[in-house]
């Protein structure tokens, strides 16, 4: 009987990290932005203002961040709510432009979170 139990938590643990490398990997794909920059692919402006529209919405979200810096998730997505459009524009002029280094796509998304949600 104890060796079914151990062998039973073998099992457990190698099925859990399999899970765990195949589904929760830190490295970019190939369909991803990162991915498609990393591997030469074309990525526009307007693919990597979906994912800071993404990313300013889930910090927004966030009450234990909002929180942790005095604020709210309401307050937070109030402002975002009023500056979205005009950061879109300041951010964003030229959706069809080709990006071609992660340096620039991270600094499109950070301008993108400071001037829509003023964090």
């Amino acid at each position: 009987m104890f060796i079914l139990k151990f062998i039973l938590i073998i099992v457990l643990a190698a099925g859990g990290y399999y899970g765990y490398k195949n589904h929760y990997s830190e490295a970019p794909t190939e369909t991803s932005i990162a991915g498609r920059i990393n591997s030469g692919g074309p990525v526009t402006a307007r693919e990597i203002q979906v994912e800071a529209k993404k990313l300013a919405k889930f910090i927004c979200n966030d009450d234990q961040f909002q929180e942790s810096i005095g604020s709210s998730a309401l307050a937070c997505q109030e402002t975002y709510a009023n500056y979205e459009s005009m950061c879109d524009r300041r951010v964003f002029p030229d959706g069809d432009k080709i990006i071609g280094d992660t340096v620039s796509a991270k600094g499109l998304i950070s301008r993108y979170r400071k001037c829509s949600t003023k964090i």
